[in-house]
């Protein structure tokens, strides 16, 4: 899965999420009133890299101003490894 950068990680460093908005066990869906209590999901750190160019458009009418800028965003591939609830 591929999430915003973090750059205080490194590669094969583990990552815990607390903040859990939804968990799903077999037939048990348990929806969070904001996050669902004493729920984790454990993940690895693969890599870091760079996404497709995004770029942006500015244009004014009549006025024949025309920029356009890009950048490409960071992003952190995780794995997730386990997935623990109530």
């Amino acid at each position: 899965i591929d999430i915003d950068f973090q750059k205080d990680k490194k590669a094969n460093d583990n990552m815990v999420f607390e903040n859990v908005m939804l968990l799903v066990n077999d037939k048990n869906v348990e929806v969070g009133k904001p996050y669902v209590k004493n729920a984790k999901v454990t993940a690895k750190v693969i890599d870091h890299k760079k996404g497709e160019k995004v770029r942006v458009a500015k244009y004014k009418a009549k006025v024949r101003f025309r920029r356009v800028n890009g950048f490409r965003p960071k992003f952190t591939t995780v794995m997730i490894e386990s997935i623990s609830g109530k």
